[in-house]
C-alpha cells in the first residue's frame, strides 16, 4: 500500500503512455512555434517581407505591431473561449480547433508571397492567436492526465522539450543580446531568466546530462557546439585568477576596505543592476504570477 504523505493532493487518475505522451508532444509544439517565431519569422518579416520598410515605419516596428496585435486578440478570446470549454466540457474540441486554426495560420503564411505584406501579417496574427489558445487548452487538460501528484512533473518535462537548454549561457548578456536585436523584452525575460528555472531544476535532479536528456535534439546540440562559443578557455584564465585572489587574501583585503568606506562601489553596482530593463520588465511579468509570490523564498520585511 502506498501513503500519499499530503492528503490534499490527489494520485494520478489511470492514463495511459499515449495520453502523457501526447499532452508533452503538445506542450513541445506549442513552445517550438514561440521560438520559431521570435527566431526565423522575425527575420523573414524583417528581411524579405519589408526589407524595404512598408506603411511608412522601420521594419522593426511592423513586427512589433503584428506581435502587440496577436497578444491582444489572444487575450480578448482566451477568457471567453476557457469559459466555454469549462461550460461544454470541451476542451479537447478547443484544443483541436485552436490548434487547426494555428496550422492554418502557419499554411496561409507559407502560401503567402513575400510581397503581400498585409496577408503575412494576417497569418502570423492568425498563426500566434490559434497556438496562444491551444496553450491554454493543453494547460487545462494536464490535471485530468497527470492528476495533482505528478502534474508538476509533466509540465516540467512538456516544458523542457521546447525550452532551449540556455543553463550554460549568460542571463544578462542573453537578454541584452535579444532585446538589442529588436525582440520584444518580455520575450527575452522569459527565453533567458523565467525559463532557466526548469534547467537549474533538471540539472539539480539528476545532473547536467539529466537536463540534456530532457530537452530537444536540437537544444542539445545548441548546448554542445554553441555552449563553448560563450564559455571559453579565457573564462576559465579569469576563474584561475579570481581563485588565486581568494587563496592569496587579496579578495578579502578589498572587500574589507570597501566597507571601510561605506561601499560606494557595491552600492553603486546595486543601483545599475535594479535599474537594468531586465529587472523592471521582470517584475511587471512577475507581477502577473501570483503563484510564485506565494511561494517566494525572500521577504525584504523580514530579512
Amino acid at each position: 500500500m502506498t501513503l500519499n504523505a499530503n492528503p490534499d493532493r490527489q494520485p494520478a487518475p489511470p492514463g495511459t503512455r499515449f495520453a502523457r505522451l501526447a499532452w508533452i508532444l503538445l506542450d513541445w509544439a506549442g513552445s517550438a512555434f514561440s521560438t520559431v517565431l521570435i527566431t526565423l519569422v522575425v527575420a523573414y518579416v524583417e528581411k524579405v517581407v519589408f526589407a524595404a520598410g512598408g506603411w511608412g515605419v522601420p521594419a522593426g516596428v511592423i513586427w512589433a505591431w503584428t506581435l502587440a496585435a496577436a497578444m491582444l486578440v489572444s487575450a480578448v478570446l482566451a477568457p471567453w473561449a476557457a469559459a466555454w470549454a469549462d461550460r461544454r466540457h470541451a476542451h479537447q474540441r478547443a484544443l483541436v480547433a485552436s490548434t487547426l486554426a494555428g496550422a492554418g495560420g502557419l499554411v496561409a503564411l507559407a502560401a503567402a508571397p513575400s510581397s503581400a505584406g498585409p496577408a503575412v501579417v494576417m497569418a502570423i496574427i492568425a498563426a500566434s492567436v490559434g497556438f496562444d489558445l491551444a496553450q491554454v487548452f493543453t494547460g487545462s487538460l494536464l490535471p485530468r492526465i497527470a492528476g495533482d501528484r505528478d502534474a508538476d512533473r509533466l509540465s516540467a518535462y512538456g516544458f523542457a522539450a521546447g525550452s532551449a537548454g540556455g543553463a550554460t549561457a549568460l542571463v544578462q548578456a542573453g537578454y541584452e543580446t535579444l532585446v538589442e536585436a529588436g525582440y520584444a523584452p518580455e520575450m527575452a525575460y522569459f527565453e533567458c531568466l523565467h525559463e532557466l528555472k526548469l534547467i537549474v531544476d533538471l540539472m539539480y535532479e539528476g545532473g547536467i546530462a539529466n537536463m540534456r536528456y530532457s530537452i530537444s535534439n536540437t537544444a542539445e546540440y545548441g548546448d554542445f557546439t554553441r555552449g563553448p562559443r560563450i564559455i571559453t578557455e579565457q573564462t576559465k584564465v579569469e576563474m584561475k585568477k579570481i581563485l588565486t585572489e581568494i587563496q592569496t587574501g587579496q579578495f578579502a583585503k578589498e572587500f574589507i576596505l570597501e566597507n571601510r568606506a561605506d561601499a560606494p562601489t557595491l552600492k553603486a553596482m546595486r543601483r545599475i543592476g535594479q535599474a537594468h530593463s531586465i529587472e523592471t520588465v521582470g517584475s511587471k511579468l512577475r507581477g502577473m504570477m501570483p503563484w510564485i509570490k506565494a511561494n517566494q523564498l525572500v521577504d525584504r520585511s523580514r530579512n
